[in-house]
């Protein structure tokens, strides 16, 4: 869907640990369609990605879980 209209989203908000493909590598993909879309990425444990490497990416925010909605909501009010 998002390959087909990517300017119908706001933000992308991906977990790192999924079937199939890494939030990380979805990041990428939806950054190569369209630069400027807020990501926000999700982990509870990853060797593959922190803070740090997200952010070089373009990711615009990197949670920790467990988190809450109103961190979330807040980020979102920072970013769109």
């Amino acid at each position: 869907m998002f390959r087909a209209t990517p300017d119908r989203f706001d933000v992308v908000i991906t977990d790192q640990t999924m079937p199939g493909i890494t939030g990380f590598e979805l990041s990428r993909k939806r950054l190569a369609l369209r630069p400027d879309i807020p990501i926000f990425m999700i982990t509870g444990h990853s060797d593959l990605v922190d803070e740090h490497k997200a952010k070089a990416l373009g990711i615009r925010e990197f949670f920790m879980k467990p988190l809450d909605m109103r961190s979330i909501a807040q980020a979102i009010s920072r970013t769109v």
